[in-house]
């Protein structure tokens, strides 16, 4: 992947969400210019992301991206959810498609309204793992949304006040 940075691991490459990456992706500019001192400031004014289809493996590297709100990081091979508490303004997170099986490390988005995690390997949800910022969740393609009655096992009044829960496809 052009701009993404590789490190060798025993079962296949690592790669990183860089700045080389965020740029190539997200921002342009007249060849001609000067990009290093502009293309820190324009870094830390991006508000969306978009790093879709990478072959990111890890969330780390996103701490010039102060005022973002909103992040793309469907169909990648991320295993964790990561190194997000540096860009607290987050609201709308996708991590469709990847090789999640844990939501963790999501409580230091105290803005966090959206989080797509569809099409992961999440078995079981616990429910104080989640914000209380959240208003949709899409769990669709999970094994934990084929339990009977799954909204309902978790016991958890929280899940059951999201305005929208996603569950097998189906919208609550």
């Amino acid at each position: 992947m052009p701009g993404a940075k590789l490190a060798q691991s025993p079962e296949e490459k690592d790669v990183y969400i860089t700045e080389a990456l965020i740029t190539e992706r997200n921002l342009t500019y007249p060849e001609d210019e000067d990009l290093s001192e502009k293309m820190f400031h324009t870094l830390a004014e991006l508000q969306i992301v978009r790093l879709d289809r990478e072959g990111i493996t890890t969330i780390k590297n996103l701490e010039s991206l102060q005022n973002l709100h909103s992040l793309y990081l469907q169909a990648n091979k991320i295993q964790r959810i990561e190194n997000l508490a540096c860009i607290p303004s987050l609201r709308f997170l996708s991590l469709a498609g990847n090789r999640i099986r844990h939501v963790e490390n999501l409580l230091n988005l105290p803005y966090l309204q959206f989080l797509d995690l569809s099409e992961n390997l999440i078995e079981t949800l616990k429910p104080d793992e989640l914000p209380q910022s959240l208003l949709i969740l899409n769990l669709t393609g999970n094994s934990c949304t084929k339990q009977k009655c799954y909204r309902f096992h978790t016991k958890d009044a929280f899940l059951s006040s999201l305005c929208s829960y996603c569950l097998a496809g189906r919208w609550c």
